[in-house]
């Protein structure tokens, strides 16, 4: 989720809509061998009458197993260096940002750019191939990632260009489509992809020599947060004290304020506890444009504007995978189930059910899922990730409505809304919502717009052709 003010209406399309917008477009690959597919893991993949039956039965049990075998699944060594497997997923920058502008100079005139000669004929076959551009650098510490299955199937139908977007709700509203039928896929038509996973990645930068104090998060009430409605990471009370130097033995302590609380003696842990990553000059040089003002990553004091990431995004600087939002197409509706580090990783709600065979430092990370926006007994779910959507409010589904809070969302219910269409010849973007069931035919939600199969890194990103940058920059 991302925090906007009434934000509203995005669109993708299915062949049937536009088949002459959906040529493919092709793009140069700059990594070849680097994108690892996800391997079965216990009850990873299931098929959609399984996990159906599971979700009919309440069973939270065996949907917590199956989140925690997801997890097994993308952190599972790659076999590329040091790198998990979910750090082999593309980013929305390689999919969203990057174009095949260069590639057709780049093969023409190869001695202008900062390739060996030698692989410029991997590059023209990675063109006929139609594979995405990689920006390794970038990817490090991006935000959304996608597998290869998502990731393909948006480019090679153009569904990363708003052309497409929207010439698609054109043609709904030519057709007065059904509102329940207003929507495009990101997979096959049947709308279901096992392979098809999306990810949304949060990260914490601090010192690389120092030791420095983080909060973490135990809830918002007020004994751990200043802020029950907005109670984001600069206003929890609670933190423990990171030395990346490993100087400080791990479970000693050491006196350090949290936030504006006042100083108290913090439990000391180390880097191996985390996965994290040292920032060298070129993941700073390419860092996100599209992460810096989104407010999830954390940076300087705890707060997640630009200015305070940007102070702490330095080379040496530690970043920490914080929380990660993890979903797949199982089932048409995807299943949801998000993450985050706690120095409780056995807490007896979100950790202590976690198999003892995933290891460090994936073991410290907690969990809580969202396979279905009510319960069964018609309540609203609950689910939601401190770091993701804990800076959310706005009013659903009018202007009046009363306001909601991001500790009352639920994934499921929040991504069904996103949609894009064009009013008044601009952009505008369906409402997130607290949790609850969101019908796909509800008239007063999805009138005139087009639902994007529950992505709204799509609804976000997706730009016109012409402004997609360059993949290569030429020796100066």
């Amino acid at each position: 989720m991302r925090h906007v003010i009434r934000p509203a209406i995005v669109l993708l399309i299915s062949l049937a809509c536009a088949p002459e917008e959906q040529a493919v477009v092709p793009s140069v690959v700059l990594d070849t061998a680097g994108y690892v597919e996800p391997a079965r893991v216990g009850t990873f993949p299931s098929p959609k009458a399984v996990i159906d039956g599971w979700i009919a039965a309440g069973d939270t049990m065996k949907i917590r197993q199956h989140a925690w075998d997801i997890w097994a699944v993308l952190t599972s060594p790659s076999g590329k260096g040091d790198l998990p497997v979910w750090e082999t997923f593309y980013s929305g920058h390689e999919i969203f940002e990057l174009d095949s502008t260069d590639t057709q100079e780049m093969l023409r005139h190869p001695r202008d750019f900062e390739i060996p000669r030698q692989s410029v004929h991997v590059r023209r076959a990675a063109v006929l191939r139609n594979e995405i551009p990689v920006d390794v650098d970038e990817r490090r510490t991006s935000f959304n990632r996608f597998s290869r299955s998502t990731a393909e199937y948006i480019t090679s139908h153009r569904l990363n260009f708003t052309e497409t977007l929207d010439s698609i709700n054109t043609a709904f509203n030519a057709a007065n489509t059904p509102v329940a039928q207003r929507q495009v896929f990101v997979s096959p038509p049947d709308s279901v992809d096992p392979r098809s996973l999306v990810l949304k990645v949060v990260f914490q930068f601090i010192s690389g020599d120092s030791v420095t104090a983080v909060p973490y998060w135990n809830g918002y009430g007020p004994d751990a947060s200043t802020s029950d409605t907005l109670p984001v990471p600069d206003t929890w009370r609670q933190g423990i004290a990171i030395d990346p130097t490993g100087k400080l033995p791990i479970g000693s302590t050491i006196v350090m304020p949290v936030n504006n609380e006042p100083p108290r003696a913090l439990k000391v842990f180390h880097l191996n506890q985390f996965y994290w990553i040292r920032l060298t000059q070129a993941d700073v040089d390419h860092f996100s444009t599209f992460v810096r003002p989104q407010t999830d990553d954390v940076g300087a004091a705890n707060r997640t504007d630009s200015t305070s990431l940007m102070e702490m995004v330095k080379p040496g600087n530690i970043a920490l995978l914080m929380a990660m939002h993890v979903t797949g197409k199982e089932i048409p509706n995807w299943t949801w189930q998000t993450f985050w580090w706690s120095p409780f990783p056995m807490d007896p709600h979100f950790g202590a059910d976690r198999p003892k065979t995933i290891p460090a430092p994936w073991n410290n990370y907690n969990m809580n899922f969202a396979y279905m926006m009510t319960n069964p007994n018609g309540a609203p779910r609950v689910a939601f990730n401190p770091y993701l959507e804990t800076n959310l409010n706005g009013r659903f589904p009018t202007d009046t409505s009363a306001r909601w809070f991001g500790v009352q969302t639920n994934c499921m219910t929040c991504h069904r809304l996103a949609a894009r269409g064009v009013v008044d010849t601009s952009l505008t973007f369906a409402p997130y919502g607290p949790a609850q069931f969101i019908d796909p035919g509800d008239s007063s939600l999805f009138a005139g717009i087009t639902k994007i199969d529950f992505l709204w890194s799509v609804a976000f990103r997706a730009r016109p052709a012409a402004q997609a940058p360059r993949v290569v920059r030429r020796r100066q």
